[in-house]
């Protein structure tokens, strides 16, 4: 897919013109970049997408992500005309020549996964990364690496500008082409957020190298902030803005150009640098990824000494490779040796305890509290240089202000990563065509029921877990599948897969010999296998109960083995791998704290409503979760009389196929007294028990 960012675009639809902005064009594979020039003219036909909201907590948001750098829409379709009159030659041959060194890097003798790494690193160049490869250079905290970031831009650009200054140029001309060269390789390589802030910083640089004068990082920083921020405020909401002005100043702020450039000294101050970074990056972080990778100062110190090497020899080798495959390879295997001293650095990331902490996303007042406190450690710092100045007892002052900075330190730490729970929770979360239930409750426990959807694509990636996430819910301690459907259950291998940690699965006696429960035990072995965290398959029926604090459940359906309800019910033989029959057995469970009860149905059925009404199980419930999406064929007038239900909650996708949720059960609904509340006009739904429930709607 090749894909093409348009601007000053204009849209045809129904013989009317509409003004769209910067938009995106997805257009085939078979239709070569080199047919288009940069500034050139197209025209074209294809279906505009709008892009969307996160309806989940956690949720990437494209709607957001795409405003922030300034993008409107995005078509797909193919182009019918092309116009280069107007076409930027400076801007064309740089994109041919970042395909020209692509293509060097594709001819080396690196490995698939090295190749990606390094184009991504030199050229800006991110789609050949797979998810879990960006995944694991995440959880290690060495991700900024395949980034075009401000180490690239000073790495590179102060190592040509000293190169060009020993060929004899005067300080005025070494500065003048380095900075043509660096701006052109902001360009080529997409001119990023944190390239441009990197690049201004750099010509702020050279301004101070020809001039004999100092640069003050604050006030680079300052300007090239406003310059940003003047173009375009939205900026703001740019994730790779926050992170790269956080992270500069969190070492700006942290070391001086005064330290030490040697011997233990050097190092303390690497360690100091690293740890103002993490101390000032740690909020943004947490705000997208809801988690952070323990051990980053340290590998980074690793990754970032070998940067400068890796960087040089995958850029000798790429240039060099253009013109001579063989003398490319030669610095290829310095580059990929490197890369792969990376990659095991991830690896052992990964198996050492502890290595990402799940911490949710932090408040607003949590955030502003935090720099607060960094304040005061910055302020510490200079007061504890006057006093060790002016006092003679140096070793008691200096002790008395580290205590003091690890005081501020915990406390800030705590508020950020602590968050104490008061009232149990239940949420909803939005899936699609499918069901996913979190019960966060009082005393620290996390339940979950179901997983899965029958509509969207990676439904645990993209919603489940991000959700977890953001809750700072790192572990399961029990994940109770209500029936084996996949819109309920194809989400598991996703969860097991992750860093969340899951206590035990809770499966109906009845499911047991279902082919997908079969390949369910084989997946939960092979992780316990290779696994500390062991997990457990229990089988439950009616009479099962389990506490959680002062939070009970209790198993309400179906029976065991024998089956006698259904048999009861149909003279037919049940056969599990039937939808039907699955829907037939779905699990029941009533969860009561205090007075308030909920009571949740996966997909059951009028066959499975008539028998636990004929048991004499069912009491007044405040919260159901309305049985198989809103089905017509579930959620009786007669199971509603026996259960009066003051809120209704409803799990469906979109506009789906099946008319779900059917009117004649929202009818129902509404004549019982229900107050009804639906994903797909909700989004994810927040039900909070406390003195009184409150739902909340995600959108």
């Amino acid at each position: 897919m090749v894909l093409l960012f348009l601007s000053d675009s204009t849209v045809s639809s129904d013989s009317h013109e509409y003004s769209a902005g910067t938009v995106i064009l997805k257009i085939p594979d078979e239709t070569p970049a080199s047919d288009f020039e940069i500034g050139g003219w197209i025209r074209g036909e294809g279906k505009w997408n709008e892009f969307t909201h996160a309806t989940n907590p956690g949720q990437f948001d494209e709607y957001d992500y795409y405003k922030s750098i300034g993008v409107d829409g995005k078509i797909t379709g193919s182009v019918l005309y092309t116009d280069n009159t107007d076409a930027s030659h400076f801007k064309t041959f740089l994109s041919s020549l970042r395909r020209s060194l692509s293509g060097s890097i594709d001819g080396s003798l690196m490995g698939e996964e090295e190749k990606a790494v390094l184009k991504a690193m030199i050229l800006g160049d991110r789609s050949e990364l797979t998810t879990d490869l960006k995944e694991l250079y995440k959880n290690a905290g060495i991700i900024h690496l395949i980034s075009i970031s401000g180490l690239h831009i000073t790495i590179i650009g102060m190592g040509l500008y000293r190169l060009i200054r020993r060929f004899g140029c005067s300080f005025v001309r070494g500065a003048a082409i380095s900075a043509l060269i660096m701006t052109a390789y902001v360009i080529m390589t997409g001119a990023s957020v944190s390239s441009i802030r990197a690049i201004i910083s750099f010509l702020i640089l050279l301004g101070a190298e020809i001039t004999g004068r100092t640069g003050d990082p604050l006030n680079t920083l300052s300007l090239a902030a406003s310059v940003l921020l003047l173009s375009d405020p939205g900026l703001l909401l740019n994730t790779g803005f926050r992170l790269s002005f956080a992270s500069v100043l969190g070492i700006s702020l942290f070391i001086s150009p005064q330290d030490p450039r040697s011997g233990p000294a050097r190092l303390a101050a690497a360690l100091r640098a690293g740890f103002g970074l993490w101390l000032f990056t740690l909020p943004v972080i947490l705000s997208v990824y809801y988690e952070f990778p323990l051990y980053s100062v340290l590998f980074n110190l690793i990754a970032v000494t070998l940067s400068p090497l890796l960087l040089v020899s995958g850029l000798a080798g790429a240039f060099t490779g253009m013109v001579i495959p063989a003398a490319g390879d030669v610095f290829f295997l310095i580059s990929g040796s490197i890369i792969r001293l990376n990659d095991t650095l991830t690896h052992v990331s990964s198996v050492l305890p502890c290595s990402v902490i799940v911490a949710g996303s932090p408040g607003v007042i949590t955030v502003i509290l935090y720099y607060l406190g960094i304040a005061a450690l910055l302020f510490l710092k200079k007061r504890e240089v006057v006093k060790l100045n002016d006092e003679i007892t140096n070793r008691s002052v200096a002790l008395r202000f580290t205590g003091l900075r690890i005081l501020i330190t915990s406390a800030m730490l705590a508020l950020i990563l602590i968050h104490p729970r008061r009232d149990t929770c239940i949420t909803f979360l939005d899936v699609g065509q499918g069901d996913s239930i979190l019960i966060r409750c009082a005393n620290g426990s996390n339940i979950m029921i179901d997983a899965g959807s029958g509509n969207v694509s990676a439904p645990g990636k993209n919603r489940i877990l991000p959700c977890l996430r953001s809750y700072g819910v790192a572990n399961i301690d029990r994940l109770i599948l209500t029936h084996p459907d996949s819109d309920h259950i194809n989400a598991v291998d996703e969860v097991l897969d992750s860093n969340i940690e899951v206590g035990e699965i809770l499966i109906a006696e009845v499911h047991s010999n279902d082919e997908a429960i079969i390949k369910l035990h084989d997946k939960v072995s092979s992780h316990n296998e290779y696994s500390i965290n062991k997990i457990n398959i229990r089988y439950i029926q009616r009479g099962d109960m389990f506490f959680e604090g002062n939070t009970s459940f209790n198993v309400l359906y179906p029976q065991g083995e024998s089956n006698s309800d259904i048999n009861s019910v149909s003279d037919r033989d049940i056969d599990l791998q039937t939808e039907n029959d699955r829907n037939t057995t779905s699990i029941v469970i009533e969860m009561t704290e205090g007075d308030t009860r909920a009571l949740f149905t996966g997909d059951l059925e009028k066959e499975g409503e008539t028998i636990l009404i004929n048991s004499g199980l069912l009491e007044d419930v405040d919260i159901l979760k309305v049985a198989h999406h809103g089905s017509k064929y579930s959620t009786t007038e007669e199971f509603l009389r026996n259960i009066t239900p003051e809120i209704a909650i409803i799990s469906c996708g979109k506009k789906n196929s099946y008319g779900h949720p059917h009117k004649e059960t929202l009818d129902r609904l509404a004549a019982a007294g229900c107050k009804i509340y639906s994903t797909p006009s909700g989004g994810a739904l927040e039900v909070e028990i406390g003195y009184e429930v409150n739902v909340k709607p995600y959108l």
